[in-house]
């Protein structure tokens, strides 16, 4: 790894979350980086990814496959655990919410509603996270067509987090990651590889502060 690549890892924060939203070319994007994750890997993944809701609960089977943590289709109501990637059910907005700040553990939170346009939403997602986490979170905008993502980076921004979007070299579709660019709202701009780098970096940090498996 490079200087410049050991230094960003460096400067990385805490986090408790990350949340990803991609739409065309996310799919092979998503596997690569959940991939990449190892066994001890302890954070909770929230990933909105724009596919029929016949495509996802078959997706989430396949990831699980090849994946060395837990994946599996968001339940609404069910508590964020670390170590685990919560997919968002096709034309269904996922969320994550927390109903006491002070004690309650956070939720995942799908809504019961088919919904039209962009859904599962990354805007949706990166809200919620921002509202629930504030700057402990991070997201992450991957390949995809339209510009899903960006006004959510905002909302993570605004709260203190950490955005990333991944770089045109390695996306199939630079729509999603371009608007987020250009809207001024992403902090770091990396291949995959890096994002994957990224990711495993977090996980060890978050690994060895805590060993609480509630979010």
């Amino acid at each position: 790894m490079s200087e410049r690549g050991r230094s960003l890892l460096e400067r990385l924060p805490l986090v408790e979350i990350v949340a990803i939203g991609a739409s065309a070319g996310g799919p092979a994007a998503v596997r690569t980086l959940v991939e990449a994750l190892p066994a001890h890997f302890s954070l909770p993944i929230v990933i909105a990814l724009h596919m029929p809701e016949w495509n996802t609960a078959v997706f989430a089977r396949r990831l699980a496959q090849t994946a060395r943590i837990s994946v599996q289709e968001g339940v609404n109501g069910e508590a964020l655990r670390g170590g685990r990637i919560y997919l968002g059910q096709g034309r269904r907005h996922i969320a994550v919410v927390r109903s006491d700040p002070q004690t309650a553990p956070a939720t995942v939170q799908v809504h019961a509603e088919e919904c039209q346009g962009a859904a599962p939403s990354a805007d949706v997602l990166f809200a919620s996270v921002a509202r629930t986490f504030g700057d402990r979170c991070m997201g992450i905008v991957l390949s995809g067509m339209g510009r899903d993502g960006a006004e959510g980076l905002r909302a993570i921004c605004d709260a203190g987090g950490i955005t990333i979007a991944q770089d045109e070299s390695s996306c199939e579709i630079f729509g999603m990651p371009d608007a987020a660019i250009r809207a001024g709202v992403v902090h770091h701009v990396l291949p995959l590889s890096r994002i994957a780098e990224v990711l495993q970096y977090l996980g060890h940090l978050r690994r060895h502060a805590t060993a609480s498996p509630a979010i």
